[in-house]
């Protein structure tokens, strides 16, 4: 009788314990660590496995496991010693669970893969989203299915990339973004969503973003190489005669105040171009024949000034492709007449290796120093391409 009753306590010992793991064993985010009384919002997908192992952000953390006496949770964890201990269960049911230990709280919620798989599919929110802040002009915000997000800043030639994931709440319309993209991460209320547009809240600032098209994108790629060009050429036989001719240059630029481009930088990973103006302010002086060129970009309606080229009988004299600089081989592939924003041009059409840059120019013919496009591409190590597209918008 006596081996029956220790057999018995130990059976209902162990479904106790069993039932308890089971409460806690699954999908929880991390929405905030109290210390100190000081709350701090984390927003941290936990992973707390049958097995006993904590992932978080999918990724190992530690160990696990309940213990019975003094209902709590024994963590173990190399990368963080804070978790190390015995952390005690202040709340726990279907959708919320609160741990301390020695003045430190952390507050979970329960997720629901499923339920977010689904919403998150329904949501309107998966593509590719760009909008500018006050850090950065150009950011494109990834939403992919099931729930994870690429997040790529680009201000000039700085560029950050942040990962992690992200849930739509249908019952209040807001969005949940975890992981390292700082500036939205967090609760963010929607505001307006509709297949162009997305404008959400973010601690009280609101974000504006457009949708991107990335279907259908074409580039041509520079296949040249360096021995595909002849050791030796004339120039004056390459180059469009009105462009060879400083006076030329300087009387057609005197019409000129400024030339307006838009520069696109290819995105590869996200299969779009990054556009954003770029103006040419153009000084003239032909009784002194020299031209300056001041090159001036435009953030959130502000100009900047990144730079100027000079040109006189003197400086730049022999450098027909100013305001670029001349490549170190080059050659003509005729001419060709194209049509970009600013209208139809007859353009010499122009490739060659500068550097480690491939180049290609449409040099129009009438209009020196004036190019209709231009194709820059690099391939930079472990195989990135860098790839820009410039394109004549107006001549001012």
């Amino acid at each position: 009788m006596k081996k029956a009753t220790i057999l018995i306590t130990f059976i209902t010992f162990s479904i106790c314990v069993n039932a308890q793991s089971e409460k806690i064993s699954g999908s929880w985010l991390m929405t905030k660590v109290e210390k100190g009384g000081e709350p701090q919002e984390i927003y941290n997908p936990t992973d707390f496995a049958e097995d006993g192992n904590v992932m978080i952000f999918g990724m190992p953390f530690g160990t696990w496991k309940y213990q019975k006496k003094g209902n709590l949770i024994e963590m173990k964890s190399e990368m963080e010693k804070e978790f190390n201990g015995d952390w005690a269960i202040d709340k726990l049911d279907k959708d919320e669970m609160i741990l301390s230990s020695a003045g430190t709280k952390l507050y979970y919620l329960r997720l629901y893969p499923e339920k977010i798989k689904e919403a998150n599919r329904t949501s309107g929110l998966i593509g590719t989203w760009n909008y500018a802040d006050e850090e950065y002009e150009t950011n494109l915000l990834k939403f992919e299915a099931p729930n994870t997000f690429v997040l790529k800043s680009i201000s000039g030639m700085e560029t950050s990339t942040s990962q992690g994931e992200w849930m739509f709440d249908p019952s209040d319309n807001s969005l949940l973004i975890t992981g390292f993209a700082y500036n939205i991460r967090g609760k963010n209320k929607i505001v307006k969503l509709n297949d162009k547009e997305l404008e959400f809240t973010h601690e009280g600032l609101s974000i504006k973003a457009t949708k991107e098209n990335p279907s259908g994108i074409k580039i041509e790629r520079l296949t040249f190489v360096y021995e595909d060009f002849p050791e030796e050429f004339d120039p004056y036989e390459i180059i469009p005669a009105k462009w060879q001719d400083l006076g030329e240059l300087v009387s057609y630029l005197s019409t000129v105040e400024y030339l307006e481009y838009s520069y696109g930088t290819l995105i590869e990973d996200f299969g779009i171009f990054s556009y954003k103006p770029v103006l040419k302010k153009v000084e003239a002086n032909s009784e002194k024949n020299e031209v300056m060129f001041t090159f001036l970009s435009i953030f959130q309606g502000d100009t900047m000034q990144n730079g100027q080229k000079y040109k006189d009988h003197l400086s730049e004299s022999y450098n027909f492709f100013f305001p670029w600089e001349e490549p170190s081989v080059y050659r003509s592939l005729g001419t060709e007449t194209i049509t970009v924003p600013a209208g139809t041009f007859e353009c010499t059409l122009i490739e060659g290796i500068d550097g480690e840059d491939k180049v290609k120019f449409w040099m129009i013919n009438d209009k020196p120093g004036v190019y209709a496009r231009t194709i820059r591409e690099t391939e930079v190590p472990f195989g990135e391409l860098e790839y820009n597209l410039i394109e004549l918008e107006g001549i001012k």
